[in-house]
């Protein structure tokens, strides 16, 4: 097996390791190197090879680029919002305007 193939295997699993285990995306950006190096080296390794993949990337760039714009800012899609109300009605309460959870005076 050629060596740009165990490039790109090692491109995927440092990926997979990325999507598992999140951290500062030190397993991320090496497996995007090793997929690049490994996909110049498959595509013949010469001018058009590093043109191929500058359009890819390029072509990925503008298509997260499109969906930042154009998805809703407040759509389902947003994992970080929290869709379901807490009302007063069904027992939440927010406390006292000015009260602090520590300043409360403690009942015998």
């Amino acid at each position: 097996m050629p060596l740009e193939y165990y490039f790109m295997l090692a491109g995927l699993v440092l990926l997979l390791i990325e999507f598992v285990v999140p951290g500062f995306g030190i397993f991320g950006v090496s497996g995007m190197v090793c997929l690049t190096v490994g996909g110049f080296y498959v595509l013949g390794g010469n001018a058009w090879a590093a043109l191929v993949l500058l359009a890819v990337y390029l072509f990925l760039v503008l298509v997260i680029t499109l969906l930042c714009v154009y998805l809703p800012k407040e759509s389902k899609y947003n994992p970080f919002v929290l869709w379901t109300r807490q009302k007063n009605s069904e027992g939440y309460t927010g406390g006292k305007t000015g009260a602090c959870w520590w300043a409360k005076e403690v009942q015998p």
